[in-house]
């Protein structure tokens, strides 16, 4: 957990100045492909080192982190084309982060 938030902290900036229109799917190739000169093992290391979470924040996050896959889950598409739910959580999700 500590290193999957050290490396939103580090790519917190890129993330925070994508388009809002676009901001989901930007984000998801971001995190899919971050740049490799921000992400050193160094870098990292050191980041999520630095994270320190209580357990109720522990708690919190995994909450939200499921909230979010069966957020995802019900705006995939459906087989006629149209999208079930919503799939705004995502981005004040990430917002909370911060």
């Amino acid at each position: 957990m500590q290193v999957a938030l050290a490396v939103i902290r580090i790519l917190r900036e890129p993330l925070m100045r994508l388009n809002a229109s676009t901001a989901r799917d930007q984000a998801l190739a971001l995190l899919l492909h971050p740049p490799s000169a921000e992400l050193t093992p160094e870098n990292v290391m050191t980041c999520a080192i630095s994270v320190k979470l209580k357990d109720g924040e522990m708690r919190k996050l995994s909450r939200n982190a499921s909230k979010l896959v069966r957020g995802s889950k019900n705006s995939l598409p459906s087989p006629g084309g149209a999208s079930i739910g919503g799939g705004s959580e995502a981005g004040s999700n990430l917002a909370s982060l911060r």
